[in-house]
């Protein structure tokens, strides 16, 4: 796919369910694999709109696969230490 970021977060409350920003996954040819892993029980879905107003698949831990021009969103809860940080990794395709 197209390079995509999610936009960092930081100064949040400890141990609080956090939800991304929604992107768009562009530059693929056909549905690819999708899974997530990382701290903070990490989750994703992906949706067929720009506002996630209608998912394709909801809140998951499992992999699956994603098309061209669909969207994906994650969400994971913030380290229970302070100053600590949680990441996730998001992989699309290989």
């Amino acid at each position: 796919p197209t390079v995509f970021n999610f936009t960092d977060q930081t100064a949040v409350p400890v141990s609080t369910l956090r939800t991304s920003n929604i992107l768009q996954i562009t530059g693929i040819d056909t549905a690819v694999s999708i899974s997530i892993s990382g701290a903070g029980t990490p989750e994703f879905r992906t949706c067929s709109d720009a506002t996630c107003t209608t998912e394709i698949q909801t809140w998951t831990t499992t992999g699956t696969t994603i098309s061209n021009n669909q969207y994906v969103q994650v969400r994971m809860t913030s380290n229970a230490a302070p100053s600590t940080q949680n990441t996730a990794t998001l992989t699309v395709g290989g």
